[in-house]
């Protein structure tokens, strides 16, 4: 049997009609718990008189606890101002009110099912309207319906921290809108502005959005983007390590952050640094993914231009001092001799102060070229500083290979250099220094190479 407050409010929903049946009353207070967000209807005393499923379990009270009293004694704490003005207006002047979530974000004491016992209950975000309701020949009530906009709050939050993180215009997003269209609506707006390649996947990972920045960046053609479209432009080197990043994120639910190369289809080669995070929700579980894909080609460019300065000779190209050391390490651990030539180039200061550092630094590019070509691929030549340049090569040592090996050197170094309009000559010195008779560390050797040098220029 159906109380006599929960026949009035059936009847409510019946204007204009016979009193209804025992089971249309029933099916219609069926019907209103159906619904997934709150309904209450109160009389022109204030009097509650239907109080659906989804407000019970929202607010933790029963509902034959509140029929019957007033709504704003029905809750521990007291009714928002704004919604007791909306009420009053609805019954003393018949007008209809809807309370912006922006300005009234959570005006009922209502709270989503406690997922775990220890954490704190969430208390919901709330779109809130309130309209009278004028029966036939009866004094006016009051409906107010509530709905549940929690979830799409908490993704456009999410939206706004990351946006704001990467100094983006997207925190133009102030507020949350009170619908969920409202709101998805304005997420995809400023996610097609921001200067940063946007991608919202699903949890299976389907993509559900993405911009025309992260369109420009991949390279992908026009027409839909899949995961496995992105996935086929990473450059084969990095894909492996992506996908296990990616698998790592996916376990962890920590979230992502790489950078990876893409390859277009138009050949160019993009460097980007892609992060993920999880949309989570309102029991902490994964409702999505959004992902922002920055490009870094121009930073990665220097950070590698940089590096390469750090162990080369910009004017030659070969290795400097410290990729010497680092070769010299490389080399000892897979051979157990070596052979290391320091080689000086006399005369070289009287073609720098006759024909000017220009035409010097040709005489030095062509000592480069020749040494590499005499060294082989499986040797490592370093300019040491000046006109002092090293070979580092592994063999046996002998005298007889060593003696032929700096012949070939003196003789095609003193080759004449064109410079164009003449040529010049240097008259390289060479000293030699074997490992481990000379010593096992590099600072042995080149103090061996370089007595050996010293004794080379003055025998003549």
């Amino acid at each position: 049997m159906l109380s006599r407050s929960e026949e009035r409010g059936a009847e409510l929903l019946f204007p204009g009609a016979e009193v209804p049946s025992q089971a249309s009353i029933s099916l219609l207070a069926s019907a209103v718990d159906a619904a997934r967000n709150g309904v209450v209807i109160v009389d022109g005393h204030w009097r509650i008189v239907v109080w659906n499923a989804w407000l019970a379990g929202a607010s933790g009270i029963a509902r034959g606890r509140a029929l019957g009293q007033r709504l704003d004694k029905v809750f521990a704490e007291p009714l928002a101002e704004r919604v007791e003005a909306a009420v009053r207006d609805a019954l003393l002047n018949g007008r209809a009110t809807l309370l912006s979530h922006a300005l009234n974000p959570s005006p009922f004491p209502l709270f989503s099912p406690r997922g775990d016992p220890a954490r704190p209950p969430r208390r919901l975000s709330q779109s809130v309207s309130v309209s009278p309701l004028v029966p036939e020949g009866e004094a006016r009530y009051c409906l107010i319906q509530i709905s549940d906009l929690s979830l799409p709050v908490r993704r456009e939050r999410l939206l706004r921290a990351k946006a704001a993180a990467l100094g983006q215009e997207v925190d133009k997003l102030t507020r949350a809108e009170s619908e969920l269209r409202t709101s998805e609506q304005r997420f995809r707006n400023l996610a097609r502005q921001a200067p940063v390649g946007i991608l919202h996947l699903d949890p299976q990972g389907a993509v559900v959005f993405f911009n025309d920045r992260l369109r420009a960046i991949s390279g992908v053609d026009e027409g839909a983007i899949s995961l496995a479209m992105l996935r086929d432009v990473v450059h084969g080197d990095d894909r492996a390590m992506l996908e296990q990043a990616w698998s790592q994120a996916l376990g962890t639910r920590e979230g992502l952050s790489v950078e990876v190369r893409l390859q277009r289809a138009d050949g160019s080669l993009v460097w980007v640094h892609a992060e993920a995070s999880v949309i989570e929700g309102d029991e902490g579980g994964c409702q999505g993914y959004l992902v922002t894909v920055i490009d870094v080609s121009a930073e990665k460019q220097k950070a590698l231009r940089n590096e390469y300065l750090a162990f080369h000779d910009p004017l030659t190209g070969l290795g400097n001092r410290l990729l010497l050391e680092q070769r010299f390490r490389q080399f000892r651990e897979h051979a157990s001799r070596l052979v290391l030539m320091f080689i000086d180039l006399e005369h070289f200061k009287s073609i720098n102060d006759s024909l000017g550092h220009e035409m010097g630094d040709v005489v030095l590019k062509a000592v480069a070229e020749r040494l590499v070509r005499i060294a082989g691929s499986s040797s490592f030549v370093a300019r040491y500083g000046g006109d002092e340049f090293v070979v580092l090569m592994s063999g046996s040592g002998a005298s007889d290979e060593v003696r032929t090996l700096v012949k070939t050197v003196t003789r095609t170094l003193s080759e004449p250099i064109d410079l164009g309009v003449l040529a010049a000559q240097v008259r390289p010195t060479v000293g030699v220094a074997c490992a481990p008779e000379d010593g096992s560390e590099l600072e042995e050797l080149m103090r061996a190479a370089d007595a050996a040098m010293f004794h080379a220029r003055h025998r003549g």
